[in-house]
């Protein structure tokens, strides 16, 4: 009798095995379409495009902004992270909004080809304002119910995988998310140029792909089998999240930090791509061929930064050295000269990969390490983080705008360089010392939530 209880338990396990090993290949590959599809409707080549027809500097800061703005509303939509406890299955919820997110990208597609064949046929000039308005009205849409499915699909994989796999896992996974991004952008350097009779046949392509890579990725996730609950979620209101997280003087610190250093980020680096194809003509497939070099010294840099991170004490260390190499790399382009591009460019998207590797994952061990251990109340914190971050960035994206028309007259983007590096290193000097002082030893992540 024991014997065979013992052969049904095993199997049952072995069963389970073989469904989790599937369930991760799947992952695995999902993320690959998950990041080409992000990668070609990101703000870069968004930027690139209007840079190439010559759209104004109000529609770039529009399409850049609208990411982070996605961030903030996906708190307050009433299908918002803070209301999982509703919620039966966590992979239909998390499934069906990204069909709705990544389906919406039809609609700017449809009127490029209906515009575009018009124009072809009967000389009528194509709308490129018009168009890039509905680009951003579905955009913003899609960037809401997107954010809306990330902190659910969070509690379904941290319910599907187990504790002791999840390190293995999400190293696993980013290697094709890296794949995916390098692929992404190395099909679009083929493509982006093409644009017979100043048609942009190429980024239409560009798009259509990254419509079925969307679908794809959304496809294969709907195959991965659902899971218990991760984690305890409970009723959270938008008042009490912001309440608790802000009252934790540990996670406060990390937030603010992340969330200001990265509108410093955006003050300038949220119009490089715009600045290279529009005044300095430099071909968008130039720009994502460098673009893969960021992904390559990631891959390259990434096992050695996690090492270091993973000792006692560095990330802190790590964070303000890689924070540091990249606030100074715009830098590169205050004096120098347009034709030594060829060779500066590749240089500091490589430095920049190195660096940006370094700095995603000490932020993730520094961010987790503020984390309170209750999953609930990690849930909320972490929504309001993300809603902190969207309002600092779009901040930033606006104010880096403005500061292009203010600087017109006074060196233009090349003074806006040197702007954003001295905005950024001012961010790392004045909270480097406070996010010091919250991660010293002795201080604990968090005390519980009230209520």
């Amino acid at each position: 009798m024991s014997v065979t209880i013992l052969k049904k338990t095993d199997e049952a396990a072995l069963g389970k095995s073989a469904e989790l090993r599937t369930a991760v290949t799947l992952l695995n590959w999902e993320a690959a379409f998950a990041l080409a599809y992000a990668t070609w409707f990101g703000p870069a080549y968004l930027s690139g495009l209007a840079g190439e027809v010559g759209a104004p500097i109000a529609i770039v800061i529009l399409l850049s902004s609208l990411p982070w703005i996605g961030q903030v509303a996906q708190l307050f939509a009433p299908w918002g992270v803070l209301n999982l406890h509703r919620i039966r299955s966590l992979k239909k919820y998390t499934v069906g909004l990204l069909w709705i997110s990544r389906s919406l990208w039809i609609v700017p597609i449809g009127l490029a080809i209906y515009w575009g064949a018009r124009s072809w046929t009967t000389a009528k000039p194509f709308p490129v304002s018009t168009w890039f308005y509905c680009l951003a009205f579905c955009s913003i849409w899609s960037e809401i119910f997107g954010n809306s499915a990330n902190l659910s699909w969070m509690a379904w994989i941290r319910g599907l995988v187990p504790g002791h796999f999840q390190g293995r896992f999400f190293g696993s996974r980013q290697r094709f998310t890296m794949s995916g991004m390098i692929t992404a952008n190395l099909l679009a350097a083929l493509w982006v140029s093409f644009a017979p009779y100043g048609y942009k046949v190429g980024y239409l392509a560009v798009a259509i792909c990254a419509v079925v890579a969307g679908g794809l990725s959304t496809w294969l996730l709907s195959h991965v089998p659902d899971a218990e609950r991760g984690m305890t979620v409970a009723k959270w209101s938008v008042p009490r999240a912001v309440r608790e997280a802000f009252g934790n003087p540990q996670f406060r610190s990390v937030m603010l930090f992340f969330a200001a250093f990265n509108a410093a980020i955006q003050f300038g680096g949220a119009y490089f791509t715009y600045w290279f194809t529009k005044d300095m003509s430099i071909p968008m497939s130039t720009v994502s061929i460098w673009a893969s070099l960021t992904n390559v010294a990631a891959i390259l840099a990434a096992v050695r930064w996690g090492r270091l991170v993973d000792r006692v004490g560095n990330a802190p260390r790590v964070m303000k050295l890689c924070a540091t190499g990249i606030a100074i790399s715009p830098l590169f382009y205050v004096w120098t000269p347009q034709s030594w591009f060829v060779w500066v460019g590749p240089l500091d998207y490589f430095t920049n990969g190195i660096f940006w590797s370094g700095y995603l994952v000490s932020s993730a061990a520094l961010l987790m390490r503020a984390l309170p251990k209750d999953g609930s109340a990690s849930v909320a914190y972490v929504s309001v983080y993300y809603a902190t971050t969207g309002v600092l960035s779009a901040i930033g994206v606006w104010l880096g705008g403005q500061a292009t028309v203010w600087l017109e007259y006074w060196g233009g983007f090349r003074t806006l360089w040197g702007a954003t590096t001295v905005l950024r290193l001012s961010v790392i000097l004045v909270f480097s010392l406070i996010l010091t002082k919250s991660l010293s030893p002795g201080r604990g992540t968090s005390r519980p939530p009230r209520g």
